[in-house]
């Protein structure tokens, strides 16, 4: 082999590593982007599946506050609706003692008024000779207080 030819082998040799090494340095090159861009693909991914895992949570959360804050408002109108019945009972009953006392007061003026002294007596005021005096007990009762009998008192 002559000078010549190992020069020109030795170019070529040169010349075949050189673009051996551009290869090499573009292959590596081209590896870092792919994974830079797979990086960054899965920071999308990522960054998307955060995303819609936060609308869900937030979405739960609106959710439970909506159903809260309706709860609420069931509460305070129910309470506003038990006030107003507690207030409508309240009255009833204020009205049912106004008209108890109204008409205590007309019988005990039907019974002490002198229209009813021309009218015709008791039945028990018929039977009963000991009525017209003044009963004994207790003033105020239910119904009369029976009198003992005269067969009752000798037992």
């Amino acid at each position: 082999m002559t000078d010549e030819e190992f020069e020109r082998l030795k170019a070529a040799e040169k010349e075949h590593l050189r673009k051996k090494k551009r290869l090499q340095s573009q292959l590596k090159a081209l590896k870092k982007q792919q994974r830079v861009q797979s990086v960054v693909q899965k920071m999308r991914h990522g960054a998307a599946r955060l995303l819609s895992e936060t609308e869900s949570l937030v979405d739960t959360l609106r959710e439970q506050f909506a159903r809260q804050e309706a709860r609420l408002e069931v509460a305070i109108d129910d309470e506003d609706e038990l006030n107003d019945d507690e207030q409508i009972r309240e009255y009833e009953e204020q009205r049912r003692e106004e008209r108890a006392e109204t008409l205590l007061q007309q019988f005990k003026a039907s019974r002490s008024s002198p229209s009813r002294s021309g009218s015709a007596p008791d039945a028990n005021e018929e039977t009963d000779p000991e009525s017209k005096t003044a009963p004994e007990g207790p003033e105020k009762t239910i119904g009369r207080m029976r009198t003992p009998r005269s067969d009752d008192a000798e037992k």
